[in-house]
């Protein structure tokens, strides 16, 4: 698998979407299934006419969301809440849809090619286990969240893009 990563900082942002909470041994079960539900069953016929016929899918289409997932980890650390979500452009927030600030920070964004779900478990894994630990003396999650980022096209491919941004912060030296 090829992964590319870069350093950046992103100023606070916000985001739109809707949630569910997932334990931490089942999140690679329960994610893509959680994406089914909301995808296939909830918004099939959107995403095949593109044509909204609510507040809901108006701003699924305004905000694209399905463009990004958030992962909190909640109190204690055996569950998280996942958000899908895009970046909110204004407009009206539906009922079933919640806000969700991202605090400015450093960032690491990984990307790599390949269908999913699988190449974004394994970059997944790769970035919480081989990367933080490799760069365990520099540099520390910051917030307890991470960003996924779906592009547009067949996820199916093995051309398809997806990502993962993990806030950092530099560790300050011990003297």
């Amino acid at each position: 698998m090829n992964i590319q990563s870069k350093k950046t900082h992103k100023e606070a942002f916000q985001v739109i979407g809707f949630s569910k909470v997932i334990r931490m041994e089942n999140g690679y079960s329960e994610c893509p299934k959680f994406w089914d539900e909301m995808y296939a069953g909830r918004y099939g016929r959107l995403f095949k006419t593109m044509v909204p016929e609510n507040e809901e899918e108006t701003a699924v289409l305004a905000n694209q969301i399905g463009m990004f997932a958030v992962c909190r980890t909640l109190p204690g650390g055996k569950e998280f809440e996942y958000i899908i979500c895009g970046i909110y452009q204004g407009g009206p927030v539906p009922v079933a849809f919640r806000l969700y600030d991202i605090p400015e920070s450093d960032w690491v964004e990984f990307m790599t090619k390949g269908p999913l779900p699988k190449v974004f478990q394994e970059m997944n894994t790769y970035v919480y286990t081989d990367w933080m630990k490799a760069h365990a003396d520099e540099l520390q999650v910051n917030m307890g969240m991470s960003v996924e980022v779906y592009t547009a096209g067949n996820p199916m491919s093995p051309e398809y893009e997806c990502g993962i941004w993990i806030p950092v912060k530099p560790k300050i030296p011990f003297f």
